[in-house]
């Protein structure tokens, strides 16, 4: 079973958890901690075992799992969602909560929760991200490709400003494969857009038959990921944060699908 698991799917497993969706105590209390991993590790395996009840934090099954499961809520306390530690002050701690079992969310966690986007931002981990982006390399080429794994590479370093970056020039690679897709002319795309406002131009050569509907959705997805690529690129203080960075990577996510749908529409 450890040999299954990756490090996303056990954040993903920590993330249900965490909303109450696979809630149980196992056998333990969760002590002033709103994530206790025992009790998140019982879950799993009831839930992979059927039937079997004896399960608990310190079961074989469950230290095979742990590292795994360490590794993923270290990554999303990386990410700003949880944090180590008791909920509120006066909550009882453990020893063995402060040694790595014990969690809260965050404030930005718990709002992250209701997030419609939320499975995206859990595919933000380079693994599975780079899963997704991969079903799109062959229409949008390696230009995109290259740019959107040093996205979450970034990301996944902590390099929030760069990850930003990164999406915003995966964008616009999204946007030259579309237009010489149109145009069939990928040398006369490349130099309109490397001249004086040559993105908005190339935008418009794309975009200026649409109907608005579609327009305005390209628009919504495409403008902040630009403005992003934009102000990273200067040389200027930034206050781009984790926040940032993780909307990025969900904007790119869906910009490109949305791009796939209407791939015939917008190069027809």
């Amino acid at each position: 079973m450890a040999d299954e698991l990756t490090m996303d799917a056990a954040a993903a497993f920590i993330l249900e958890y965490a909303s109450g969706a696979m809630r149980t105590q196992g056998g333990y209390s969760s002590y002033g901690y709103e994530i206790y991993l025992p009790n998140v590790l019982h879950a799993y395996l009831a839930g992979k075992l059927p039937g079997q009840h004896e399960f608990h934090g310190h079961s074989s099954q469950a230290q095979r799992l742990s590292p795994i499961f360490y590794d993923a809520a270290w990554s999303l306390c990386r990410r700003g969602i949880l944090r180590p530690h008791v909920r509120e002050i006066g909550r009882q701690a453990t020893e063995d909560g402060a040694s790595g079992n014990g969690y809260s969310l965050t404030a930005y966690g718990r709002e992250w929760l209701k997030s419609e986007d939320r499975d995206l931002v859990i595919s933000a981990d380079a693994g599975r991200f780079g899963r997704l982006i991969e079903r799109h390399v062959q229409r949008f080429g390696l230009a995109y490709k290259q740019r959107a794994e040093e996205a979450a590479r970034c990301k996944q370093a902590g390099a929030n400003l760069a990850c930003c970056v990164m999406c915003g020039a995966a964008a616009e690679a999204i946007l030259l494969a579309a237009a010489t897709a149109k145009t069939g002319d990928n040398e006369g795309v490349v130099k309109e857009y490397r001249s004086a406002s040559g993105r908005r131009r190339i935008e418009n050569t794309l975009l200026g038959q649409q109907p608005q509907e579609l327009r305005d959705r390209f628009h919504n997805l495409m403008d902040l990921l630009k403005y992003w690529r934009d102000d990273g690129g200067h040389g200027l203080p930034s206050s781009i944060d984790e926040w940032e960075a993780d909307e990025a990577m969900v904007r790119l996510l869906r910009l490109s699908r949305f791009v796939e749908d209407h791939w015939a529409e917008l190069t027809s």
